[in-house]
């Protein structure tokens, strides 16, 4: 569900980010409170035409949820064609102290009969947000921060063979990245995974709008598999 925010709904966040610090800021008695608040979910699953390619990314002209970049080893081998199935399951939860917790997970899996989840990163962060009215009805802009809590969680897989029947997926995560430790660090590079974001979320049907659907992430799962 990818969405286009508007320019007016990006200022008007920026504005009330530096009135929230203000009021944060000015007076100690009196702590502000969200009206925005609750969870806000999504969940789908892309694996109707969805395909693995060997080509580049700049190669590929269109890529609405078509395909899947492999170009790193062991996963690149042997694989354009190949169907795949990914999925997204999306929990975000606004705090009326502005503090978010945002959980989501992308599986990658195998869409054929029999087929077995392949890979699997894993998000579950904390941070803070401000937000501004949206174009419709009960709907909203959230800026979300960076992460100051939480960890990001890949599990790689064992590639045994060029069909995804052969990729075993790792019982334990390959890597871990903990934001309380590095939120902390100046000079710290937050992925695409994880950084500030503009989301939206409708506050009748609880639905929230990001997309994390990744066309890299192939190459990001390759650096913690073996073959």
């Amino acid at each position: 569900m990818k969405r286009t925010f508007s320019i007016f709904a990006i200022v008007m966040i920026v504005m009330l980010s530096v009135t929230l610090l203000a009021a944060c800021g000015g007076n100690n008695d009196t702590q502000e409170q969200s009206a925005l608040r609750g969870t806000f979910t999504y969940s789908e699953t892309i694996n109707q035409g969805l395909r693995v390619t060997n080509k580049l990314p700049g190669d590929v002209e269109v890529n609405n949820k078509q395909y899947l970049f492999s170009n790193v080893y062991p996963i690149n081998y042997g694989n354009e064609g190949m169907a795949i199935a990914y999925g997204i399951d999306q929990r975000l939860k606004l705090n009326r102290d502005f503090t978010y917790n945002y959980d989501y997970t992308i599986l990658i899996s195998n869409p054929r009969d029999w087929g077995g989840t392949n890979a699997r990163l894993v998000v579950s962060i904390t941070g803070t947000f401000v937000y501004a009215e949206g174009a419709n009805a009960n709907e909203y802009s959230v800026l979300l921060s960076n992460p100051t809590g939480g960890t990001e969680q890949l599990f790689g897989a064992t590639i045994t063979s060029q069909d995804n029947y052969g990729w075993y997926i790792h019982s334990q995560p390959d890597l871990t990245l903990d934001y309380s430790v590095l939120s902390k660090l100046a000079s710290y590079q937050y992925d695409q995974y994880v950084c500030s974001r503009v989301v939206s979320v409708n506050k009748t049907t609880k639905l929230l709008s990001d997309n994390v659907f990744y066309p890299e992430i192939l190459n990001y799962i390759a650096m913690y598999s073996n073959y």
